[in-house]
């Protein structure tokens, strides 16, 4: 039996219902119903019409929002008759809103959860499992009788797993398969590659493409992997997951792959103009809830500097 929606979920589904039909007493008892049945629902209910109506008067330039999946509560047969009729007009503004907001509007149909620039989400699976979710990042879960599945769809999160060896979790991304052995582990994909690191325990890991050649990492243990490379290595299990402190921990690292790590942090975006400072290492400690001021402090051995002038960005210049 699959967990029922989030709030978030089934508050934005309501607004579409309750926006088709207002004048229809039944529907609207079954909504004060929901709306009393638990305080989060009417703070769900609160978030869902000031985004909703966020995001019907935003302007053109705006690229990114936040919005709960959709699913449906059960209704009577006329009620369902009514949202397939519906179903028109909503395609037509899907495709308005696609056009808008681009790539993150599906992000969004398929996500249960989802956090922007800047933004954590802890989440309590209800096995006792738990999730921390990095900026800019988005999953979907489902949970049934026999399985635990979670589908990480972009970014980052950190899996604190209640084990089940009779209900594994697993972690699902493009390319790959992460499974719960009794673990703490971090996932994190893009760009073609997916790096799982095991903070405590053991997780199994493998290219969806070829699942018998899985391999079983241990504390202190990542691996990444592509469509056809992988690599491997050892760090400090303390190091793992120390993002959800706010918290980057650097070794002997392109200043390219700092920047691409500090960027979910920031809504400016971070361009470096000199690439052989790119491609200059950078090792320490730096505050994710600072970005310029963590930028700053990896340039200082390198004698590069961050130039503010720009709006929404943060120019990375070498020295002159």
């Amino acid at each position: 039996m699959t967990n029922p929606p989030t709030p978030r979920r089934a508050a934005a589904n309501w607004h579409m219902l309750l926006r088709e039909d207002p004048e229809d007493p039944i529907l609207a008892s079954q909504f004060a119903q929901w709306l009393a049945a638990d305080p989060s629902h009417a703070q769900a209910w609160a978030e869902v019409c000031q985004t909703i109506d966020t995001l019907l008067t935003a302007p053109v330039e705006r690229q990114h929002y936040e919005l709960p999946g959709l699913h449906k509560p059960r209704l009577a047969w006329h009620k369902r008759l009514s949202v397939r009729l519906w179903a028109g007009s909503a395609a037509a503004m899907a495709c308005a809103i696609l056009a808008l907001f681009g790539p993150d509007t599906l992000l969004w149909l398929k996500a249960d959860y989802y956090t922007g620039y800047g933004q954590t989400q802890h989440i309590h699976l209800a096995d006792g499992s738990t999730i921390a979710l990095a900026p800019r990042s988005a999953i979907a879960v489902r949970m049934t009788a026999n399985a635990r599945a979670i589908t990480l769809l972009r970014g980052e999160a950190l899996f604190d797993v209640q084990h089940n060896a009779q209900r594994p979790l697993t972690v699902t991304t493009a390319n790959s398969v992460a499974t719960d052995l009794g673990t703490v582990f971090d996932v994190l994909t893009g760009q073609s590659r997916t790096t799982l690191a095991v903070k405590e325990g053991s997780s199994r890991f493998e290219r969806r493409t070829h699942p018998s050649q899985g391999h079983d990492l241990h504390a202190g243990e990542w691996m990444s992997l592509t469509a056809t490379q992988s690599m491997a290595g050892q760090i400090p299990p303390d190091s793992i997951g120390a993002w959800a402190d706010g918290v980057l921990v650097a070794r002997s690292l392109r200043l390219a792959d700092l920047a691409a790590r500090l960027q979910p942090w920031t809504r400016r975006r971070i361009v470096i103009l000199d690439r052989t400072l790119a491609e200059k290492r950078v090792t320490g400690v730096y505050d994710l809830n600072n970005p310029l001021k963590a930028l700053q402090l990896a340039l200082r051995p390198h004698g590069g500097t961050v130039g503010t002038l720009v709006p929404g960005v943060l120019l990375v210049i070498g020295p002159s």
